[in-house]
């Protein structure tokens, strides 16, 4: 499955609207039989891997398993994996579409195939991933714990490695894990509530008003400067509650409970109203709830005025409640009237005083979930540097990637990525690296996680890891089939041309190099220009007639380059000759041409031999 993972990430790679593989086809169309040929420079086309597609998916296991799903992946992606790969089935493309070729004939094929995600990437796409919960944020602070996130208050680079050491075990040295957690780069404002206030100044807020009888119900409403909820059942009969929120009591000795209210039409009907708490109501079944009566206060207040006959508002005292610490309570005010008595009773001010704790959380910004990696050396974590995990805001930053938060074969992280590094970080200069991880739609299971190393060079941000790649290889036929001719093809560096220089140098001299020792006289290399120029090779040595240059390069390539380069060449693959085709450029008078040549292994390393392949010849690369 993990194979897969890399293989579902591109769907790319679209080729010239023309047809390269054009002349082949009028070439072809000139044969009717079978015969030894060339086939040079066939693209396979969406097609072509249609039908490689189709041969693997009857080799597969059973339709539907995941031999299945890697064999429909060649078409959908016009690309080989390594699970059905192009050497494998190549060769059925090209029967199909050249029939006529039979034993000895050659085909140069390129091709497309999914290129398996390096190991030091792996570690990020592959890592475990550990997010931090409740208990974690509690240990980083109570305020953190309130919060449900981090923010720069308490930065995370500070807190996590310390957090992790206590919340992961089971780690191993070098493991690297995923550390997902919530962050705003905005401080909260966190308010604490540890008293239960309502004034009824909008509306009942904190209270719920339930008719068990009668029309009539308790209301908001005010008069002058006071605000109140009241409850009048003139000439009717109601049971009428007035039933406070949950309010939750924490373990305190002294809990008190008050309120300030006005009764006027009493006529000392005393049992028409009550106060009583609850601790089994649950929110709207107020007969199958315990109700404790609560004695609260005296019928004259202080001043001797008798409570119940006009609207002045009297306060009920402090009521001890310590009794229900520790639970969660209701608080209800009942009203009954009848068609005798219909009492008016306005309430305000209603606090209970302490409860737990209550937190409000204003964010100054939403916090999202990010991801940093960090890795373990046996005894402390320490955060991975250079390495930075996308987060939702980037995508969203990014435009389409932000739809939903990830790359897909529609929207190529190839398309974004560079912008986006540009404006995160402005002041990279030369040489600078950033490992990049972010999530793919697979299309065909849920996101994958990949992980890409960018440069900034002189154009700009580059990747060093392609999806996708693009090679190209030799196909012979056996007089049966065509099979994958493993020779291996190499344009030639500045490096490799070096390498020849140096050769010179230690076998002729530094006189037979320039002054810069990057050239040398013998063969005509040129490290410099990553050339063979043929104005600078011995004559003497090869001979100096119009194509004798062609002898200095097969002696420089075959046995100089090739040797130190292969020195464990074998001869054959799978049964098939073992070639090597070095790719190198002539400078002539002005005049810059590229040719390819092949040399067969005729002696395995350790110290292998390279003949010239005198019927491939020197042949013009395009």
């Amino acid at each position: 499955m993990k194979k897969l993972v890399y293989i579902l990430l591109m769907f790319v790679m679209i080729f010239l609207a023309c047809n390269p593989n054009e002349d082949i086809y009028d070439d072809l169309d000139e044969k009717n039989a079978e015969y030894e040929g060339l086939i040079e420079n066939y693209v396979l086309t969406a097609a072509d891997y249609s039908t490689a597609s189709g041969v693997a998916k009857k080799d597969a296991v059973s339709v539907g398993d995941l031999d299945s799903t890697y064999a429909k992946l060649i078409k959908s992606m016009e690309a080989f994996n390594s699970y059905y790969s192009a050497e494998d089935y190549v060769g059925s493309v090209l029967a199909k579409n050249f029939g006529e070729y039979g034993n000895g004939s050659r085909a140069y094929v390129t091709y497309n195939y999914v290129a398996e995600l390096p190991e030091d990437l792996a570690v990020y796409s592959d890592a475990t991933i550990f997010e931090l919960e409740a208990e974690e944020y509690e240990n980083v602070d109570e305020l953190v714990a309130i919060a449900g996130y981090l923010y720069p208050n308490f930065n995370p680079d500070f807190y996590i490695a310390d957090v992790l050491t206590d919340a992961i075990t089971g780690a191993v040295a070098n493991d690297i894990y995923c550390i997902k957690y919530k962050y705003s780069d905005v401080n909260p404002v966190i308010a604490i509530t540890s008293s239960f206030e309502e004034g009824f100044t909008t509306g009942l807020g904190k209270f719920d008003s339930t008719s068990v009888t009668g029309s009539k119900g308790w209301y908001a409403s005010s008069y002058g400067s006071d605000f109140f909820a009241k409850m009048s059942g003139y000439q009717q009969v109601n049971d009428d509650w007035l039933i406070s929120n949950p309010i939750v009591l924490g373990n305190d000795a002294n809990i008190v409970f008050n309120f300030t209210h006005a009764i006027k039409y009493l006529n000392y009907h005393w049992e028409q109203l009550t106060v009583a708490i609850s601790t089994d109501y649950n929110g709207s079944d107020i007969a199958g709830a315990t109700w404790d009566v609560i004695d609260w206060g005296d019928v004259i207040d202080t001043t001797g005025a008798t409570i119940g006959t006009d609207y002045t508002f009297y306060s009920s005292g402090d009521i001890d409640i310590s009794a229900y610490a520790n639970n969660t309570i209701y608080i209800g005010f009942k009203y009954i009237s009848d068609l005798d008595n219909a009492p008016t009773w306005e309430i305000k001010d209603v606090t209970v005083t302490p409860i737990e704790p209550v937190y409000a959380v204003s964010y100054g910004k939403t916090p999202i979930t990010k991801s940093d990696f960090y890795e373990y050396d046996g005894s402390d974590w320490s955060k991975v540097e250079g390495v930075y995990c996308l987060n939702e805001a980037d995508y969203e930053a990014m435009g389409d990637p932000g739809i939903d938060n990830m790359f897909s074969s529609d929207i190529l992280p190839q398309d974004y990525l560079p912008k986006f590094l540009d404006a995160k970080y402005p002041e990279a200069g030369s040489g600078v690296e950033k490992t990049i991880v972010y999530q793919y739609d697979s299309d065909i299971e849920e996101e994958i996680t990949i992980a890409t190393t960018y440069e900034y060079g002189e154009n700009g941000w580059e990747s060093d890891y392609d999806y996708i790649q693009v090679t190209t290889n030799q196909f012979v036929h056996n007089g049966e089939e065509w099979l994958f001719d493993p020779t291996i093809s190499r344009e030639l560096s500045s490096a490799d041309y070096q390498i020849i220089v140096d050769y010179v140098k230690n076998e002729y001299g530094d006189e037979f190099l320039d002054s810069y020792k990057t050239a040398d006289y013998i063969y005509g290399t040129s490290a410099y220009y990553s050339e063979f120029n043929i104005a600078n090779y011995d004559e003497e040595k090869f001979g100096g007639g119009d194509n004798d240059w062609q002898n200095a390069v097969k002696e420089a390539l075959g046995e100089v380059l090739l040797p130190i380069l292969y020195p464990d060449a074998q001869l054959q693959v799978n049964g098939v000759n073992m070639y090597y085709r070095p790719v190198f450029l002539i400078y002539d008078s002005g005049t810059m041409t590229n040719y390819a040549i092949k040399f067969q292994v005729t002696k395995a390393g350790p110290e292998p031999e390279f003949t010239f392949d005198e019927d491939y010849g020197f042949q013009e690369v395009k």
